[in-house]
């Protein structure tokens, strides 16, 4: 799986949308969709940050992402 995808799965976890947790998160949905799509790369202090919102371990959505 690619962290992108890692990063949606996340997302759709919190049951939040897309442009909610782009404002969360200060970043622009457009953002946020091109690193969900594996178009941008996050970065760790984004990753940090998401994972906090969402709620779930750092280390386990650098694993999914890996796997």
């Amino acid at each position: 799986m690619h962290l992108g995808k890692a990063v949606s799965m996340a997302i759709t976890g919190t049951g939040l949308k897309y442009t909610q947790v782009a404002v969360k998160l200060d970043i622009t949905p457009n953002y946020l969709y091109d690193i969900a799509t594996s178009k941008k790369r996050p970065s760790l202090d984004l990753l940090i940050r998401l994972s906090e919102l969402c709620e779930i371990k750092l280390s386990t959505l650098i694993q999914y992402g890996e796997s």
